[in-house]
């Protein structure tokens, strides 16, 4: 009540709006309308009608972020797994022998440069398939790979059609 008697001079009938100025309520309404300006009908124009679209597609856009970041990891891991399926290891096995040599690259670092540099990424894994021999967890699938390397290695070049 106070602060309407300071702003507007007259204190306000309960549970209404004070009339706010044309200038301000075009400014107070105009992120609204920038969120809204792709919707179809009144939806866009019409500032009642607007501010139900507005939360609700707020509201999806905080869900859709959540699932977003978990569709981006298992694209990763995906990318991570088929760019390792020729070097004869498997995900968990790049991951823990990585961290064994300290070697501090992440999930992302790694499909990128699965996909944008193979032959870096064909270093690292032969750093890890070393590490898995001196540990002793090397497998007859990792010998078998030393007698037949892989000398082709699948690059963004072959993704050109």
């Amino acid at each position: 009540m106070r602060l309407t008697l300071l702003l507007f001079g007259r204190p306000c009938k309960p549970n209404t709006r004070p009339k706010v100025p044309p200038k301000e309520r075009f400014f107070t309404q105009l992120p609204n309308f920038r969120i809204s300006s792709v919707q179809s009908r009144r939806s866009w124009n019409c500032w009642r009608v607007s501010l139900s679209y507005v939360e609700r597609a707020l509201l999806y856009s905080a869900l859709a972020r959540h699932n977003r970041s978990l569709m981006t990891k298992r694209l990763r891991i995906a990318r991570l797994e088929g760019a390792l399926a020729p070097f004869g290891l498997e995900y968990p096995d790049l991951f823990n022998n990585l961290a064994k040599m300290n070697v501090l690259l992440n999930r992302k670092v790694l499909s990128e440069m699965a996909v944008w540099e193979p032959r870096t990424f064909k270093s690292i894994t032969t750093l890890v398939q070393k590490q898995r021999e001196i540990d002793g967890e090397a497998s007859d699938k990792d010998r078998a790979m030393r007698l037949h390397p892989v000398d082709s290695v699948l690059g963004k070049n072959y993704l050109r059609s």
